[in-house]
């Protein structure tokens, strides 16, 4: 409630001090959101308090009044960094975001490091275990780490916007980044999205200081590039859009034609493409598995679609708040004035690029709305050179209006587990259900395992749940993972029961449907044949999860007794 308290108190108090009509409603805004940022920071490190929420909100309206009033704009968003700082640290010290199954199986590929793994090269498990060996592994210092490599994303959009545009429009794309809900949503979390962005900032900063954007040559450009583009695609395939924007931005751009024909940008490919040497190796070793599945995610052999790309629009309008709204004009500015400005023109591409490519994967496959991450952080760069160049007030107003939405989407989310205390009969969100319940289903896996003195094995039958039983369960053996008739994953490259586990007990689980009855036959939720691998099995039960007698979400738990050597339920996996 510290949180909502000092949002509305900071709202109250910015509109009360501020003066001018034109001043009041973003100095409001401003002021809210410093006074919701401290107090939640301050709700995570010594509880949550609405009274002291408050008085925080109005202490930091009244602090800051006097200096925005007569602040330029760029003081204005410097501030705004800070509040949207400040909710994110208090977020991620607070511990109300318990890591994601992907996040947690990214941290358990840490623990058994590799060049490569099934869905993703290994640079995300790497840094993982980097940060955790110094700063421990626990949930704050995970968070910690997404968020420190979050900064540095945000901190290289200011040279990289400075490079063709003033102070004020460098400060203006730095806050468009911070603010975008796509970048929002995924400061703090472990993913493999957030050190592409760091290394992709990197690589676009450094290709508008060379002669492709009209710059004049050094001889580190093409070393340093050569560096980013091998980390980024360690840290996602996705990194490839660079190569392949600067080769589309040569059909219509001189001066990159003509720094094209200079060794700088072979030498930084040939360092990018060295980098891919470890997970070449490691795919070539598995039956190039990797490739496979990125080409089965991108609809490979799947059928046509034709609805798909309207979703997919729909999607990237909403995450790429408010530069989205605004990034047709953009481009076209940007194409009109290339020849005098081929920054820009480099910079749309870079943008549109990844958009381009995924809207025609989405006539065949679901895209997912992060898949484009990369094109928002130089879309909001691109905005705000327009927006300098050319004076209109009605993109600025858009701007403003997508801005306010997407700030408000962050404090949301940062208000969620206050508004969840103070009105739990909510209907619980998708996120919500999502990351809820895996602590009291390691709770009841880990007593289950102490139950009896014979030691057991526990499998089941996702990548989610066996990561999520690794994070918490962290004590314990790593669980094992079969393939009932799925997706392929990390686990079962692993391995799963084996003819040496024979006569072992099992203790198996796995998700089941919310409304599934307790009285009802659980044996039947059981993979088909399952038990008859074992010489006999004990009675199912339900584990369920959710906030005064809610369930929001249900797993099934069984101990399996003498398994016989081989798991013949197990189905070979009929897509990547």
């Amino acid at each position: 409630m510290s949180t909502i308290a000092a949002l509305v108190a900071g709202l109250v108090a910015g509109w009360a001090f501020a003066r001018g009509r034109e001043q009041r409603l973003a100095i409001a805004l401003i002021a809210a959101l410093l006074g919701a940022g401290a107090a939640n920071l301050v709700a995570a490190m010594a509880g949550d308090e609405p009274l002291a929420g408050a008085a925080l909100g109005v202490m930091a309206s009244a602090a800051l009044i006097r200096g925005l009033i007569g602040a330029p704009d760029h003081g204005r968003l410097i501030a705004l960094l800070a509040g949207l700082g400040l909710l994110r640290l208090g977020v991620a010290l607070g511990g109300g975001l318990p890591l994601a199954p992907d996040e947690a199986q990214y941290w358990d590929w840490s623990r058994t490091l590799a060049p490569a793994y099934y869905s993703k090269p290994a640079g995300i498990a790497w840094l993982i275990a980097g940060w955790t060996a110094w700063c421990g592994d626990g949930l704050a210092a995970l968070r910690l780490l997404g968020l420190t490599l979050a900064a540095g994303a945000i901190a290289l959009v200011w040279p990289l916007a400075r490079s063709a545009g003033s102070v004020a429009t460098a400060w203006l794309a730095t806050a468009l980044v911070a603010a975008l809900p796509i970048h929002a949503c995924t400061a703090g979390l472990i993913t493999t999205d957030v050190p592409l962005l760091l290394c992709w900032a990197g690589f676009l900063t450094v290709l508008l200081r060379t002669p492709a954007a009209g710059a004049s040559a050094a001889w580190w450009h093409g070393p340093v590039l050569g560096v980013l583009l091998a980390a980024g695609l360690n840290a996602k395939y996705a990194m490839l859009y660079a190569p392949l924007a600067i080769t589309v931005a040569a059909l219509s751009l001189p001066q990159l034609r003509q720094w094209l024909r200079q060794p700088a940008p072979w030498i930084a490919l040939a360092i990018g493409l060295a980098g891919l040497v470890p997970m070449v190796s490691w795919n070539a070793a598995h039956g190039w598995i990797g490739f496979l599945h990125v080409a089965g995610q991108g609809g490979g052999g799947q059928g046509l679609q034709p609805l798909r790309p309207f979703e997919f629009i729909a999607g990237q309008l909403a995450v790429g708040l408010p530069a989205s709204l605004l990034l047709v004009p953009a481009c076209q500015w940007a194409w009109s004035v290339r020849r005098e400005r081929p920054a820009a023109w480099l910079v749309a591409l870079a943008a549109l690029t990844p958009l381009t490519v995924l809207l025609v994967v989405s006539l065949q496959a679901k895209v997912q709305p992060n898949w484009p991450a990369m094109a928002w952080l130089p879309a909001a760069v691109l905005v705000a050179w327009w927006l300098e160049a050319v004076v209109r007030t009605w993109p600025r107003r858009i701007l403003y209006g997508g801005l306010g939405l997407a700030l408000a989407g962050a404090v949301l989310v940062a208000a969620a587990p206050s508004v969840r205390r103070w009105m739990p009969g909510l209907p619980p969100s998708v996120p919500e259900r999502k990351l809820s319940g895996w602590d009291d289903l390691a709770i009841a896996v880990d007593r289950e395992l102490s139950a009896e003195d014979v030691p057991a094995i526990v499998l089941t039958g996702g990548y989610d749940v066996a990561a999520e039983l690794a994070w918490h369960n962290r004590h314990l053996p790593r669980p094992r993972c079969a393939n009932f008739g799925r997706r392929m994953n990390q686990y079962d490259l692993w391995g799963g029961l084996e003819t040496a586990d024979r006569g072992r007990d099992v203790i198996f689980t796995r998700e089941v449907d919310r409304s599934t009855d307790p009285n009802s036959d659980l044996r039947r939720l059981l993979p088909a044949g399952l038990m008859g691998d074992f010489a006999s099995c004990d009675e199912p039960r339900l584990i369920t999860s959710g906030p005064q007698g809610q369930i929001w979400r249900c797993f099934v738990l069984v101990r399996l007794r003498g398994f016989d050597g081989a798991l013949d339920s197990t189905r070979v996996a009929t897509s990547w």
